[in-house]
């Protein structure tokens, strides 16, 4: 788990992926002995900055961008409970986690589809 800053000076643990554990390990190690590490906006930004270009990525890239597609993605799985993705991204009202919903045809029918099957 991972305790992160967001909005209204309001914190959250989140727990990581192997991928991101890695890189946590990673940034713990490199630190000088008695350092913590810390990673501000300024400093991501930076980071991000310099990478996008590196990348070729539009400037309307977004590190916000990426999040909004994970949200998305996740909301719009069948396998998600949407509560459980509020909690996840932080979000203190299970409304602005269901903005990221998005009307898929496909999904919604082979929701009803799952549903009639399991009544039956």
């Amino acid at each position: 788990m991972v305790d992160i800053g967001g909005k209204g000076d309001k914190n959250r643990d989140i727990p990581l992926v192997a991928q991101a554990r890695t890189i946590a390990r990673r940034l713990i190690l490199a630190a000088p002995e008695g350092h913590i590490v810390s990673c501000t906006a300024d400093y991501l930004g930076r980071l991000w900055t310099k990478d996008r270009a590196r990348l070729q990525l539009a400037k309307d890239v977004t590190p916000h961008t990426f999040r909004h597609d994970f949200i998305s993605s996740l909301a719009n799985d069948p396998l998600v409970a949407l509560p459980a993705l509020q909690l996840i991204v932080g979000h203190e009202r299970l409304e602005t986690t269901a903005v990221y919903i998005h009307k898929d045809p496909d999904a919604m029918r082979a929701a009803m589809l799952r549903r009639a099957e399991s009544v039956s």
